[in-house]
């Protein structure tokens, strides 16, 4: 049974969002109105997903990066670099 939620106003971090299950919770959180932060060591992966998203009309954000190793949950290296996109 597939249920629909909406996610307006709220902001998603997605790790992996270049490819695979991360690229497919990107899409979704998007499609369901969040803010999308798509994160990928892939460069090239990360920006298709963010192309895909804005092309479907959400907003998302790049980062690239590292997650530290050994640090706090939600912390990152300094992002290699991040592009905004248009807000809706």
């Amino acid at each position: 049974m597939k249920q629909d939620f909406r996610l307006d106003g709220k902001t998603a971090i997605v790790t992996g969002a270049g490819s695979g299950i991360g690229r497919a919770i990107a899409l979704t959180f998007a499609a369901n109105g969040a803010h999308v932060y798509a994160m990928d060591l892939q460069e090239d992966r990360a920006k298709e997903t963010v192309q895909l998203i804005e092309k479907a009309g959400g907003t998302v954000e790049w980062i690239g990066g590292e997650p530290k190793p050994k640090a706090p949950p939600g912390t990152m290296t300094k992002p290699k670099s991040r592009a905004r996109t248009k807000s809706r």
